[in-house]
């Protein structure tokens, strides 16, 4: 949940029914958080070998080493996040993860699926629907009064 001025973006806690509406949300709240980029691009890890891991005299580290330990932090911040909007069914699934972005792609892929699972699943809605509507209206023709001849 995040705090932008006086609203409070929440997103719905995901249980395998809302995944397009809570990827929507939890998106804008990455975002808010500056977080999503991380999210969505992940992160190398440094070679501590590189040219790149010069020390900085000042600081007696890294220069690599503060902005890699930010970046930690700004990650694990982004994965909380994620892990505490799915519920307890689907924290499982992404349990293993180390990285927001493993635990989103995760869920992605595993929810969000391909165009032939969006179609299979559109396609077991619309045949739920229509069986629990014949299911309604049988009923509501049987609880009618008969008339008397």
């Amino acid at each position: 949940m995040a705090w932008f001025g006086n609203v409070e973006l929440r997103a719905l806690i995901f249980n395998r029914e809302n995944y397009e509406f809570w990827r929507i949300r939890m998106t804008t709240i990455l975002k808010s958080y500056g977080l999503w980029e991380l999210v969505e691009y992940g992160f190398e890890i440094p070679d501590p070998k590189s040219e790149k891991a010069v020390v900085d005299e000042t600081k007696n580290e890294t220069t690599d080493e503060v902005s890699f330990s930010e970046i930690l932090m700004k990650d694990a911040r982004a994965l909380g996040m994620i892990q505490g909007e799915v519920s307890d069914q689907i924290f499982p699934t992404i349990v293993n993860e180390e990285t927001s972005k493993g635990a989103w792609d995760v869920l992605k892929g595993e929810f969000r699926g391909d165009k032939q699972n969006q179609f299979n699943s559109s396609s077991t809605f619309l045949q739920n629907q229509f069986n629990m509507s014949s299911t309604i209206f049988a009923e509501s023709v049987s609880t009618r009064p008969r008339p008397f001849l």
